[in-house]
């Protein structure tokens, strides 16, 4: 190869040598449109996304929903930038039940992919007038009326929305009826998660359930989470409660495997010293598992967790291929801790539900990239199998029979 030029042999050019974009304010006159319309509104509702984050516009979104009194949510990336610990912090694990006579919802900064049915009803509240603020027009685009859109960078938006605000109300919205109901689905959601957690406390081998549970209650505050699990994520994220935007980790608009690997060592190298937890399947430790010896070569203390369940996308099997296609099991309880033990790794294998906290602490204690290898129940399912089988059922009149023979086993 020949080079014309050795400065193409510098890499990228310097951050400092490169104007950042500017960021654009939101027509004023649309911006005060999208306040009363939330100020108007019985039941309204925030979404936020991923143009949060990036525009480090966390304390603004937080500010404008205290300041509306507005249940707000918060997706991917930007989990945290409301901490979900807060009263108006709604989570994905009851948003559907709550959201469904939304009448009016902000939606900022999100993207609108797959993982989010393409903002599409039934996934999303059929009957609400539509705000969209992005800082890409492109992606503030969806197949829905849209009542209302703007484009400006989300921080600054936010903040002339604030002003606004603040020049119009003389007091803030009581809402009573709407936040009454927001309190009732978290409650009974917090009563639903304990009820599972005590009928799986010691199952053996080892529940989803129990091992989401287990990390949330050891993690600091400060922990960085990232997802690479099929099954174990979708329990995890439920009980997480992000305390500040960037703290969860995954593949962003649409699901992926195998990047977790890569994304712990860069989570490690940005926020050094703090907390650094992988949830991987055994399916993403198959595709990407290689460069954890990267990890332990410089010597970057990330704690990989697996939920080894012995199988690809539990689940999936009987719900859609039973009779049709050879399993894609693969051989039982492999031991990954002891793979990755020879390239300067500390290993843990987990059997028992009561050794997962102990295996976490001797794991971050060690300070080097540990593997923590927990055997796990191959019968459990991504709860989104499940919600996606009672769709099928409901739209073939509850009858299951209706259903193709093969995937009348997974639904009964």
């Amino acid at each position: 190869m020949s080079v014309r030029d050795e400065r193409e042999l510098q890499g990228e050019i310097p951050l400092a040598a490169v104007a950042p974009d500017s960021p654009t304010l939101g027509d004023p006159k649309s911006v005060e449109k999208a306040v009363r319309m939330l100020l108007e509104a019985k039941r309204p509702f925030i979404a936020a996304g991923e143009g949060v984050h990036w525009a480090d516009a966390s304390s603004e979104l937080q500010e404008l929903a205290e300041l509306l009194n507005v249940p707000v949510h918060s997706r991917r990336i930007a989990r945290g930038a409301v901490p979900e610990d807060h009263p108006l912090a709604v989570r994905a694990g009851y948003r559907a039940r709550f959201w469904t006579d939304c009448d009016v919802i902000a939606i900022i900064g999100l993207h609108l992919g797959g993982l989010e049915g393409l903002g599409l009803p039934p996934v999303w509240p059929a009957k609400a007038k539509r705000i969209i603020i992005h800082e890409s027009a492109e992606d503030a685009w969806q197949p829905l009326p849209v009542a209302l859109k703007i484009i400006g960078n989300a921080k600054m938006v936010l903040r002339q929305m604030i002003d606004c605000a603040k020049s119009i109300i003389k007091e803030r919205p009581k809402r009573t009826e709407w936040l009454e109901w927001l309190d009732k689905c978290q409650r009974e959601h917090a009563e639903w998660q304990s009820e599972a957690l005590a009928e799986y406390v010691d199952h053996k081998p080892v529940h989803a359930v129990k091992l989401a549970q287990d990390i949330v209650d050891f993690l600091d505050d400060s922990a960085t989470i990232v997802y690479d699990a099929f099954c174990g994520t979708s329990f995890l994220t439920d009980r997480v409660k992000a305390k500040f935007s960037g703290q969860i980790l995954d593949t962003g608009t649409w699901g992926g495997v195998g990047h977790g690997v890569g994304m712990g060592i860069g989570a490690q190298l940005a926020r050094p010293g703090k907390q650094v937890l992988v949830l991987m399947g055994d399916g993403g430790i198959g595709v990407g598992g290689m460069d954890i010896e990267t990890a332990s070569r410089y010597k970057l203390p990330v704690v990989y967790v697996i939920c080894n369940n012995s199988t690809w996308l539990a689940g999936s099997y009987m719900a859609f291929f039973k009779n049709q296609v050879y399993p894609w099991d693969m051989l039982p309880d492999i031991r990954y801790d002891k793979m990755f033990e020879p390239v300067g790794c500390h290993g843990e294998n987990v059997t028992d539900p009561k050794d997962i906290i102990p295996a976490l602490k001797r794991a971050f204690n060690s300070g080097k990239t540990s593997v923590v290898n927990v055997l796990m129940d191959s019968r459990v399912f991504n709860p989104w199998l499940g919600s996606w089988g009672m769709t099928i059922v409901a739209k073939l009149s509850a009858d299951v029979t209706k259903c193709p023979e093969d995937w009348q086993d997974f639904l009964m």
